[in-house]
């Protein structure tokens, strides 16, 4: 089995668009307003397949896909009906069911924990942290996700 992709909801697509491309250097691969029965390529009616998914009837969501040059891929999605609503951020706890982090892998954690910092996001801790081998942190997007950037040696965290 090989990672394919995540979907992240945001509350402000744009938004969400340039961080990812500006910080990241991630490119916007693709960007649409779905259901539109012209992306279905299938047996199933996308607009029929998004009721199914979503659990109700005439859901809207505007899609944008993009790539990092390492080959990660990303799926952000800001709903249109029913209107997106932001998680409020004491949602985001390590004792609430959600998906708390998403990590990359970096060759340089100082040169990144220095991007961030200055494009003016909230990291969790005020210093990059060891762990075993490894140095870390983590920081906040603008609807509260946390995002993980790791800097080790070898393909395994330390504690494996």
């Amino acid at each position: 089995m090989r990672f394919h992709h995540i979907c992240i909801l945001v509350s402000n697509l744009d938004r969400a668009i340039k961080m990812w491309t500006e910080v990241f250097d991630f490119e916007l691969q693709g960007k649409f307003v779905g259901p539109d029965e012209d992306k279905g390529g299938s047996d199933t009616k996308l607009s029929e397949l998004m009721e199914d998914i979503w659990g109700m009837k005439g859901p809207k969501t505007t899609v944008a896909l993009l790539t990092s040059p390492g080959g990660a891929m990303l799926e952000l999605q800001e709903s249109i009906n029913p209107p997106m609503q932001q998680t409020p951020a004491e949602n985001f706890k390590y004792y609430k069911t959600n998906v708390m982090e998403v990590g990359f892998w970096v060759d340089d954690v100082d040169y990144w924990w220095d991007r961030i910092r200055a494009a003016g996001y909230k990291t969790q801790t005020d210093y990059v942290w060891s762990m075993g081998e490894a140095r870390t942190f983590l920081f906040y997007d603008d609807d509260h996700h946390l995002i993980q950037l790791w800097q080790g040696t070898g393909q395994q965290p330390a504690w494996q």
